[in-house]
């Protein structure tokens, strides 16, 4: 799977995308039958390297890999400066986790950051505290602007950097987080050699794409 930006740059990683593309190939038919049946792992090939996917009926879990914590830096919104720890996810993230209610962020801009630490940009995702699910879990609320995007709906990789910088805010190491975004609910699993990106992928629109986009490309 290659993965482009709305601006049209390219991404090492998108695992809603992984998701997605797994149930695209399954919709197209051009998967066996086995290679999707309950349990069954699906290695998809992306510019961060194989991410193994499972289906259990509507809901699609991705293998990520281990979430690489980095150094601690800052985003800033409208000049008001927000502590956050870089997670590396395949793609860069800094995760934001704080108090002030999501709502009030305008993200029509790109927040700034520190570009010595994120030399090639940066996704950015502001957290809510975990709260509730006892002492292995529990829930947040994320928003998230994507580099050569914007703010989205989602972002698969940056609600497993938002669940790995929560966990790290409540001093864990591993859990399971519910992350609720403006696209619906995802679920991650924090374990101490990877991470498990789980959520439904739907297919909700078909287009083609000219000839001529392919020769521009």
């Amino acid at each position: 799977m290659d993965y482009r930006n709305a601006d049209g740059s390219t991404a090492e990683m998108c695992g809603n995308g992984v998701r997605v593309y797994a149930r695209y190939l399954e919709h197209l038919g051009w998967l066996k039958s086995s290679e999707l049946r309950q349990g069954e792992e699906l290695p998809l090939g992306t510019r961060a390297g194989v991410r193994t996917v499972r289906v259990a009926g509507d809901e699609i879990s991705v293998d990520m890999g281990p979430a690489a914590v980095g150094e601690e830096g800052t985003a800033s919104v409208d000049g008001r400066a927000f502590a956050g720890v870089a997670v590396d996810v395949g793609n860069p993230h800094l995760a934001c986790v704080t108090d002030v209610p999501l709502p009030s962020l305008d993200l029509t801009r790109p927040p700034g950051h520190d570009p010595a630490l994120f030399p090639h940009g940066v996704n950015v995702e502001f957290v809510t505290p975990l709260h509730g699910g006892g002492p292995h879990g529990g829930e947040v609320a994320m928003r998230v602007h994507e580099r050569g995007v914007g703010e989205t709906r989602s972002c698969g990789t940056g609600t497993v950097a938002a669940a790995v910088a929560v966990l790290r805010h409540a001093g864990r190491d591993t859990g399971t987080v519910a992350v609720r975004v403006a696209g619906g609910r995802l679920r991650v699993t924090v374990e101490a050699a990877t991470t498990f990106l789980h959520g439904p992928a739907v297919l909700v629109a078909h287009g083609e794409l000219a000839p001529s986009w392919w020769d521009q490309a």
